[in-house]
């Protein structure tokens, strides 16, 4: 799945960390990232997530779960992948 204009970073990690299965940022090179790793949260907000806290144009991710998909999509939508229950 690819993503355009995040802008809300911190929000999307939330979505991350919501999410029931591993997810995976493919970086521009290639490179594969398991965002459900601090550490590795951390490296791509160091190298993809802070360029002049512009937004990031485009990101892709892949979900192992197929239902996480949804809380990217809400993200997207809503400015929010958490789901509330009432």
């Amino acid at each position: 799945m690819k993503m355009y204009n995040i802008e809300d970073v911190e929000g999307f990690l939330k979505v991350v960390d919501a999410c029931k299965g591993d997810v995976v940022l493919v970086s521009p090179k290639g490179d594969h990232l398991n965002l459900k790793s601090k550490l590795a949260q951390f490296i791509a907000a160091e190298k993809l997530f802070n360029a002049a806290d512009a937004p990031i144009p485009e990101i892709e991710i892949h979900c192992s779960n197929a239902v996480d998909y949804s809380n990217f999509v809400r993200y997207m939508v809503n400015g929010t992948g958490i789901r509330r229950t009432a």
